[in-house]
């Protein structure tokens, strides 16, 4: 009969008879309000509360309390030129690293915010493959010190004509680099070429040096890198002693906007990022791509 209810539809109906007792509900409570009436007396445990239950921003701000002395203006860089490779490790607060995964996450963009790479070069090529493209791309800013050779000094210097380096010296950082897709606010690279050496009072090169000026200024593979590397960055930086057409090569190849400071400056700047009232602050528009920054005299020194 359709009147009639299955033993199972009677077992239903005594089980919630029972609990509607034994609980205290309603009788005329609906399943669904017995069902969360039951949930909300469920004890809830609490879970131990350590430092990663604090929220992110407030982690971020202790962070920023461990990394502000000394680790932020200089970040991280050579060492007496021993190599930063040996010497990583020795770093303040870099330990924290390795403490646990979710502690890596946090503060690998403060350990690796800030780089300034220099002589030797062998040692910043193992370093960057070290450290992998998912800490390069967390890199802000990059100081890059160019030197001549791979450790310095005039004595290792070929000079610009065919007897030159024929090999990319600088290959393997910026494969490294590359495979971070960095996207730094700020690259700097200072120039520092050997451009006479010595010589004796009759004109002779002192130990048969005899190039006047080093391989710097037509090291097109350096250019070439930083096309390849640094086309996200906000701004690029030139400081030193370097080829002044590297200026307008690196604003076709980036389409940056080019900003020159006499002889020894240059700036180009990723449009997308550009504050014409400051970074274009008393500069002659030369045309809409390249401008001239406005040079003042030096004041006559008084005579005594």
């Amino acid at each position: 009969m359709k009147n009639q209810m299955s033993l199972e539809e009677q077992m239903a109906s005594l089980e919630l008879r029972e609990a509607i007792i034994l609980n205290g509900f309603k009788t005329d409570a609906t399943p669904n309000e017995i069902i969360l009436s039951a949930v909300k007396k469920v004890p809830t445990s609490t879970s131990k509360t350590n430092f990663f239950s604090l929220p992110l921003e407030v982690r971020q701000m202790i962070y920023d309390e461990v990394y502000i002395t000394g680790w932020d203006d200089d970040g991280i860089y050579d060492y007496s030129q021993l190599g930063l490779y040996y010497h990583k490790t020795s770093f303040p607060n870099i330990g924290l690293s390795r403490v646990c995964k979710q502690m890596y996450s946090d503060v690998t963009p403060y350990i690796y915010k800030k780089v300034s790479v220099s002589l030797p070069l062998e040692d910043w090529h193992k370093f960057f493959y070290e450290i992998g493209p998912h800490n390069i791309r967390h890199i802000q800013e990059i100081t890059i010190n160019y030197r001549c050779s791979l450790w310095g000094g005039a004595w290792n210097c070929w000079g610009r004509d065919e007897h030159k380096d024929n090999y990319n010296k600088w290959e393997g950082i910026f494969r490294s680099i590359s495979l971070g897709s960095m996207k730094p606010k700020k690259v700097m690279v200072w120039f520092d070429p050997c451009d006479n050496y010595s010589r004796y009072e009759d004109g002779t090169p002192v130990d048969g040096y005899q190039y006047l000026r080093c391989q710097v200024y037509e090291d097109l593979w350096f250019v070439k890198g930083i096309l390849r590397c640094f086309w996200q960055a906000r701004k690029i930086e030139f400081r030193g002693e370097f080829n002044p057409l590297w200026g307008h090569t690196l604003r076709k190849g980036l389409d940056f906007i080019l900003r020159r400071d006499g002889d020894d400056r240059m700036a180009l700047f990723n449009p997308k990022f550009i504050c014409p009232a400051v970074d274009l602050k008393n500069c002659t528009k030369i045309s809409d791509v390249v401008y001239d920054k406005i040079q003042t005299p030096w004041a006559n020194l008084p005579t005594w």
